[in-house]
């Protein structure tokens, strides 16, 4: 099942090792509610929380397709997959974006997800060196379509 995210879901998460906490210190204030309402949304499996997913808008027509996941998400891949399609139709929709893009950690037990963004159409456009921080490499993926929104 996916819903619309709610700030007791960005405290209940529980992501896997490499994602920044800050994010959910940021996300559990009270004026992030309209955001997460917009533009994420919880991944749940038998009402079991597997994450939280959303759009991050960029420039105009641009959104950062980011993922936030626990350690139980990588047995559920129909779930991700149908995530992905819904953010990708939220961003149309919400952006009316003609690029998604989407930044992995380049790291061996991130190749799982890497195959898996390729099948649900990004390309990969190469690797980000030191991204966030020095001597942290990221793979940078890449959607583009019809700006036009999905009816």
């Amino acid at each position: 099942m996916i819903r619309p995210t709610t700030i007791d879901d960005v405290r209940q998460l529980k992501p896997a090792k490499w994602f920044d906490d800050a994010w959910r210190v940021e996300m559990s204030q009270p004026q992030a509610a309209d955001y997460l309402d917009a533009y994420c949304r919880t991944l749940l499996f038998d009402d079991e929380m597997m994450g939280i997913a959303g759009v991050a808008p960029l420039l105009p027509g641009t959104g950062e397709l980011w993922m936030a996941l626990q350690d139980n998400a990588k047995d559920h891949p129909v779930l991700m997959a149908r995530s992905i399609v819904h953010l990708i139709s939220l961003a149309q929709w919400v952006l009316h974006a003609h690029r998604l893009q989407c930044t992995v950690p380049a790291d061996p037990e991130m190749e799982l997800y890497k195959g898996f963004l390729t099948r649900c159409g990004f390309e990969f456009e190469g690797t980000l060196r030191s991204y966030y921080e020095p001597g942290h490499d990221y793979w940078l993926f890449a959607r583009l379509f019809d700006p036009e929104p999905i009816q």
